[in-house]
């Protein structure tokens, strides 16, 4: 293998990169030795397998680079036949590896670019200003809810910087007309998101004076009204009556409050002052007219060009300004809280590598070498990345390694991530490393061994045409029809530079193999009718035609964003299709898990109606389990007044509230979220009506059980966690789920499907929301990328609409037998969607006559007809209900058991008498159980059956006192309307529960009973639990009392907020 080498592999789609990348890779391996010295000289060109590395940009696709170069290892150890090494001792040595890597599992250094970002970077954690154990975040929006939330806590905390900034930002908002009113908050917060994310990667704004603009600005608007006068005056001198409606224009000129409402008029673009004079003067036309129309409509070019971009930078200015706070405060946070945002880890690597030694002191602490480097996708490496894996590369190429990199400029569709598919060329040019191997080799991978030869002759022809001048020409008219000749050009030659070698053939005998391609043009003038023409169109030809015949996972449907994906879900979903997308894999979107988070936040605060309602609501738990009709429960929530839910529910349904409800209630106090949810699923028996669906719920349980063996052990804070992250949360997606995927161009990229179909084509013209510098007078100024800029905005859209195209070659070479495509037939429609206007011109230079319909191949025949098909898994609307109402029955009953029991061995006598602890708990439990009405000795002795005990001395003074309580007029309300162990949280996080907390008509009650003798320590607890009850809602600004009961001593004692009894 030749020493300092750099070699480029043109990889168009379904071409096998992955297959070269492993082989690459297994003859690096094959080639190694013993790893030398980490540090230090090397003597030779010898590396170990720990010197390669490689890079993807996907977990997914490091890990089957992992597995493909461990099943080559395998199967050379194994002696079967390979086409490079055929050697005995090619065994042998494949052999020795597969076992050291199998031992030393690390060495196999695979992994993504964020991986090894993070990596170099917790190498120089004090470097960067981070602790050494800090967490890489790539949750950007969090850390600015933080930020953002911390500098605008509470007006009075405002700095006086903040607080004009807050104003500023508010004033631009509303004088933009982009927000008023009470949204005025959120639309600021919004704007700031994304100023945040621009400068996080990019740095601060610079700093400017703003005063410097607003006089141009009004110098500019100063001239307009001059020269508006001047014209009037030597129209008004000479006679001359102007138009009607040049008049108004004029009287605007003249009046002009700011360049921001400069008016639109055609008088603007007339050639002659004639044509803005009545017939009858227009003979009184002089020379000195035409000179003053000229400078006029000069100006007013200029206050409109010139003049909005001067407007949008004044703005904007306060947001930057503010948003620099925010990168001051990120400083100070990312150490306090150790997190490093993924998008700043390129740059300060960069520059600590680029320090003498860099890059083998970082391998050097790594305890090992660097020499040989492959990279995947190549095309999506950002400029960062690059910045940073050019200097491994360097270090790569000094001792005689190599470089190897793939990648496919038509399939760079992560422009918006900041990839740069124009580094593809460039790394081969880059001097440092061509300083060291001055002809990079080159090499294009031609054949197709995915898709049937009627979809890769299909694609061939129609992408194709964008090399060929006219076709070009056309395409790049109709996506930049606003562009001047020389920025149409340039897309034209980049269309052609891109696509110019994208044609493939496919492999010797698969000539017979069957394919099809449809592409079907669907009417609508607007996107609302043509979005209805495609649902039909779209369920038409998955239910009718592709599920009659072929098995639902063979089917895959790609869409540009999550919520064309979510909509073409819906239409499945609506006519009881399997469907299988990203967030159906999310716990958080199952509804037994969103039922089940419901049913606690309910018990965690039983007056929080939605809470209650969501649970309620929740078909697969309280409805089934139940017996209960949805729509019913609907009409009920209608007709119910404000006030808590529980009540009248409790009342309006007391079988199900007693079967379900209660016990949970009652056992709530004591018990932890896993336990609760366990109870749950098994009152509502969730694992025998959905068994297809265990994986979610066995998943949900493992999430809670580990949140509580993480200290989240009260219901409160699980609750919390899983706001914060609980949407984070799925399952992997399942090999044998029968369903139809539904996904993005952008994570189906990559993969291969039986069958693809591309429903939706109407792409925006370009992004919004990115940031450029400008020059502004001298002083450069961050703006938001916007009409305004002229050529950079053209620009930029030039570079969105070639992503674009690229997204639609991605799309159509999915399918290994069979693509489907819907297009918007000519019209309006189409002329607002560049792009679906150029596939029909493509298509046209492909030779498919303009807007007729595609057929090409066969259809394949029916799946059913060569491998039956297993009966498909029953759906959630199959399961019947129970044939009685499902009851909870008494859930948790053991727990008192474990309390009083755990710990306490000895002799299995005193083993069954009540200690002074296990007689209170027994007591806590014999108020849960008692029924009105019912002898309190019968409630004390289920209690300590339950318990494991059996003492009948005790259990006769246990029932004394309890009737004894019973029959105190104070506790009557409290037992009626009270909750039981209802949880406090104080203002450090700490959970508190008083046994009874009750809000009456006339106060807020807390009673806490208790056995054995009085303790002061008691009332410092229930004063806590007073002051805890007052600052909720329903007990803010009340009376409040509390009751301590000692039920041994028959005596209650009266405690008040604050310190009184």
């Amino acid at each position: 293998m030749p020493d300092a080498m750099i070699e480029q592999l043109h990889a168009s789609a379904g071409s096998g990169k992955t297959y070269r990348l492993t082989r690459r890779f297994l003859a690096l391996l094959m080639a190694s030795g013993t790893p030398g010295p980490a540090c230090g000289a090397q003597p030779d060109q010898a590396y170990g397998p720990e010197a390669i590395q490689a890079i993807t940009f996907t977990n997914r696709a490091a890990a089957e680079m992992r597995q493909r170069v461990l099943g080559a290892l395998k199967a050379l150890a194994l002696g079967q036949p390979d086409p490079e090494f055929q050697r005995p001792e090619d065994r042998r040595k494949a052999l020795a590896l597969l076992e050291r890597l199998l031992r030393h599992y690390q060495t196999l250094d695979i992994r993504t670019i964020d991986s090894l970002l993070g990596r170099l970077a917790r190498l120089f954690a004090l470097e960067l200003g981070l602790p050494p154990d800090f967490e890489t975040s790539l949750d950007q929006d969090a850390v600015f809810d933080d930020l953002f939330d911390a500098l605008t806590a509470g007006s009075a905390e405002l700095s006086p910087q903040a607080r004009t900034l807050m104003e500023a930002m508010a004033d631009s908002l509303a004088e933009s007309g982009s927000s008023s009113g009470f949204w005025l908050t959120g639309a600021v917060r919004e704007r700031l998101r994304g100023v945040f994310a621009h400068l996080v990667e990019h740095g601060p704004a610079p700093a400017w004076d703003a005063r410097a603009a607003r006089g141009e600005a009004d110098a500019l608007r100063d001239d307009v009204i001059r020269k508006a006068r001047d014209l009037r005056l030597a129209l008004e001198a000479a006679g001359a009556k102007p138009a009607s409606n040049f008049a108004k224009y004029l009287d605007s000129l003249e009046n002009l409050p700011s360049l921001g409402a400069m008016p639109e008029s055609a008088y603007s673009l007339k050639d002659s002052i004639e044509d803005c004079l009545l017939a009858a003067s227009k003979r009184l036309v002089t020379p000195e007219m035409e000179q003053r129309f000229a400078e006029l409509k000069h100006r007013c070019r200029a206050a409109r060009e010139r003049g909005a971009l001067l407007a949008l930078a004044l703005a904007w200015k306060p947001f930057l300004d503010f948003g620099n706070l925010l990168l001051e405060a990120f400083e100070a946070y990312r150490g306090d809280k150790g997190v490093a945002l993924l998008s700043q880890l390129p740059a300060g690597v960069a520059a600590l590598l680029a320090e003498a030694g860099g890059v083998p002191e970082a391998w050097c602490r790594l305890g090992s070498r660097l020499h040989h480097m492959l990279i995947d996708e190549f095309q999506d490496t950002s400029r960062g990345q690059w910045s940073v894996l050019a200097q491994l590369a360097g270090e790569c190429l000094s001792k005689g390694g190599s470089l190897f990199y793939v990648g496919d400029v038509k399939q760079a569709i992560y422009g918006w991530r900041g990839g740069e598919a124009g580094l593809f060329e460039a790394a081969a040019r880059d001097p440092a490393l061509t300083a060291m191997v001055p002809e990079p080799r080159r090499e294009t991978l031609g054949r197709n061994w995915r898709s049937a030869p009627e979809i890769v002759s299909f694609n061939n022809r129609v992408f194709s045409a964008l090399a060929a001048e006219e076709p070009g020409r056309l395409t790049a008219l109709t996506l930049l029809p606003e562009a001047t000749e020389p920025e149409r050009e340039a897309l034209r030659l980049q269309l052609a530079q891109a696509f110019a070698d994208c044609a493939q053939d496919t492999p010797p005998g698969r000539e017979g193999a069957r394919g099809l391609v449809r592409v079907r043009f669907l009417p609508g003038e607007t996107s609302g009718e043509h979005e209805e023409a495609v649902r039909e169109a779209f369920q038409d030809l998955v239910v009718r035609d592709l599920l009659a015949r072929r098995d639902p996972s063979d089917v895959a449907v790609l869409t540009r964003t999550n919520g064309e994906a979510a909509k073409a879900a819906q239409w499945l979903v609506d006519l009881d299709v399997p469907v299988v997308t990203e967030n159906s894999l999310r716990l958080a979107e199952h509804p037994v898990v969103r039922g089940a988070v419901s049913f606690l936040a309910f018990l965690d605060y039983p007056p929080d109606n939605m809470a209650l309602w969501g649970f309620l609501s929740c078909r697969e738990l309280f409805c089934r389990s139940q017996g209960q009709d949805p729509r019913a429960l609907a009409d009920w929530l209608a007709a119910q007044a404000m006030g808590p839910l529980y009540r009248r529910f409790r009342t309006d349904f007391p079988d199900a509230w007693k079967r379900l409800v209660e016990p949970f209630l009652k056992g709530a106090g004591p018990a932890g979220p896993y336990d609760l949810v366990w109870e749950l699923f098994e009152a509502c028996k969730v694992f025998e009506a959905y068994p297809e669906d265990e994986v979610f719920l066995r998943r949900f349980l493992e999430l809670v059980h580990n949140a509580e063996t993480q200290g989240l052990g009260s219901l409160s804070s699980f609750l919390e966690f899983w706001r914060e992250h609980g949407g984070e949360e799925k399952i992997p997606q399942p090999e044998d789920a029968r369903a139809v995927r539904v996904l993005t161009i952008h994570k189906a990229k990559g993969l291969e499907f039986p069958v693809a179909v591309a429903p939706f084509h109407l792409f925006p013209p370009a992004r919004t929301g990115r940031m450029a510098r400008i020059d502004l007078n001298g002083t450069p100024v961050t703006v938001p990328l916007r009409k305004e800029l002229g050529e950079a905005c053209r620009l930029q859209t030039a570079k969105d609409l070639l992503e674009q195209m690229n997204l639609l070659y991605v799309a159509w070479t999915r399918p290994v037998e069979e693509l489907h495509v819907f297009l918007p037939a000519a019209g309006k429609l189409e002329n607002r969607h560049p792009l679906a206007k150029a596939a029909r011109l493509l298509l046209q230079a492909a030779g498919h006559p303009g807007g007729e319909d595609v057929v090409l191949g066969v259809t394949p025949p029916s799946q059913a007809l060569l491998v039956p098909s297993p009966a498909p898994a029953p759906h959630a609307q199959d399961h019947p209900a129970p044939p009685e109402p499902l009851a909870a029955g008494t859930p948790l009953d053991w727990l008192p058991g474990l309390k009083i029991s755990r710990g306490e061995l000895g002799d299995p006598a005193d083993r069954l008498r009540l200690t002074e602890r296990a007689r209170g708990v027994a007591l806590h439990k014999a108020l849960e159980l008692h029924r009105p009405g019912e002898p309190a000795r019968g409630a004390v002795e289920r209690a300590l059956a339950l318990s494991g005990l059996d003492d009948p001395e005790a259990a006769r003074d246990l029932a004394e006192g309890l009737e004894w309580l019973l029959a105190q007029e104070v506790f009557a309300p409290c037992l009626h309307l009270g909750l039981r162990e209802a949880e406090l949280l104080d203002a450090d996080g700490r959970v508190h529960r008083p046994d009874l907390l009750a809000f009456t008509p006339a106060r807020t009650l807390v009673v806490d009973y208790k056995t054995g003798r009085e303790d002061p320590a008691h009332h410092e607890q229930l004063r806590r639990y007073l002051d805890l009850a007052q600052a909720l809602p329903q007990g803010e600004g009340r009376p409040a009392l509390g009751i301590l009961a000692y039920v041994d001593l028959r005596v209650l004692r009266e405690v008040l907020p604050g310190g009184a009894s």
